[in-house]
């Protein structure tokens, strides 16, 4: 072989190792970029835990109405402060207000925590957090996906890998940040519980 071509030889060598071991880096630079966004998006979603429902928009709602009060503080919930309290909303469903039954009239409770303020409290507070919800009624819908009435089989296609276990008819899981249970009667969820998970 004559030195030229050798010289050509091995300059193609360096080259062709070269590209291989910059190709290498990009793709390792770019799963390094794919594994931050995924971290950043996981993060998000950590630090922005969307509530069940909207409770400044309740009164778009058809067919709902509400009795509000204070509550004292219980040590199962999350928040205690001075500078906060409690409060629920006795959730009422209209259509069955001409039934009989107190029980059908009344379909749910939420307990929410609110800063104090001189303001007269609302369901327009933006302070709420919501700590509790109890419904057997399709007339709220949580996260925009989960109603009574909806079916097991569909419960357990939403709730996916969240899915705990199922102890007699009630199936547990863990939501957003939520722990819920479903009571289930007939294939289809008949009561609704969830509470805030609290960070201690």
């Amino acid at each position: 072989m004559k030195k030229p071509e050798i010289l050509f030889l091995i300059v193609s060598i360096f080259l062709l190792f070269g590209c291989t071991n910059h190709e290498n880096e990009t793709r390792l630079q770019i799963d390094e970029k794919v594994k931050l966004q995924d971290t950043s998006e996981v993060q998000k979603e950590v630090r922005e835990l969307e509530p069940p429902i909207d409770i400044t928009r309740m009164s778009e709602i058809k067919y709902l109405d509400w009795n509000s009060g204070v509550i004292n503080s219980k040590k199962e919930y999350c928040y205690h402060s001075k500078n906060s309290h409690y409060g629920f909303y006795s959730l009422i469903d209209k259509r069955k207000i001409n039934t009989n039954s107190i029980d059908e009239i009344i379909v749910g409770r939420i307990v929410i925590n609110r800063k104090k303020s001189k303001s007269i409290w609302t369901e327009k507070d933006t302070t709420q957090i919501i700590q509790h919800i109890e419904l057997k009624s399709d007339i709220l819908t949580l996260w925009q996906v989960l109603k009574v009435g909806l079916s097991k089989h569909d419960l357990l296609n939403i709730i996916g890998d969240n899915f705990h276990y199922q102890k007699g008819t009630i199936i547990y899981t863990e939501m957003k940040g939520y722990n819920c249970s479903f009571s289930i009667k007939t294939d289809s969820i008949s009561e609704i519980t969830i509470d805030k998970r609290c960070n201690r």
